[in-house]
């Protein structure tokens, strides 16, 4: 999906879609674009290696309904070799923190293929169970169970988890 040349490659907006998916469907992608999905590793790998990128993440809040968004510029995602894994750079808009540069570099897990950071267990099969760019864990997970992780703290020292009621990654080449 597409709005005002923005690539929507994930959206959240109910509990229908199970995020707890094996590594070989994150790869090619599940949901339905007229509800929630995530667009796929590979399509993204393929789409970020040509030209230079937007990253947007939009949350809303839970408790408020408040949304909030965040942008960062050279938004890239490696190869499967490289495990799908994340860039980022300058953080270049929002009313919300910077929250994704922790993760900035982290290849991307799944419950069947841990690439995380984490050297006591996998995150993907904590309370998280989803695919995401953990590091170590994370400071924000869009894929997790919702009630459990499915939020974001606001730093990486601050144990204040806000809640997320629905969310959007996008793109859009520069």
């Amino acid at each position: 999906m597409s709005v005002n040349n923005w690539i929507t490659f994930h959206h959240r907006s109910a509990e229908t879609l199970d995020y707890n998916r094996i590594w070989a469907v994150y790869k090619e992608g599940f949901g339905v674009w007229s509800s929630d999905y995530w667009l796929g590793l590979e399509k993204l790998y393929r789409m970020t290696s040509q030209g230079t990128w937007r990253l947007r993440i939009e949350m809303k809040k839970l408790s408020s309904g408040d949304w909030v968004s965040t942008e960062y510029d050279n938004f890239k995602v490696d190869s499967e070799a490289l495990g799908y894994a994340l860039h980022v750079s300058t953080y270049w808009y929002g009313n919300l923190h910077n929250i994704i540069t922790g993760q900035n570099g982290a290849k991307f897990s799944t419950r069947n293929k841990d690439n995380d950071d984490w050297s006591e267990g996998a995150c993907s099969l904590e309370d998280n169970l989803g695919g995401f760019w953990y590091g170590n864990c994370y400071m924000f997970c869009l894929t997790c169970v919702r009630g459990s992780s499915y939020s974001y703290r606001l730093a990486a020292d601050d144990d204040t988890l806000i809640k997320i009621g629905r969310s959007n990654m996008m793109m859009r080449q520069l």
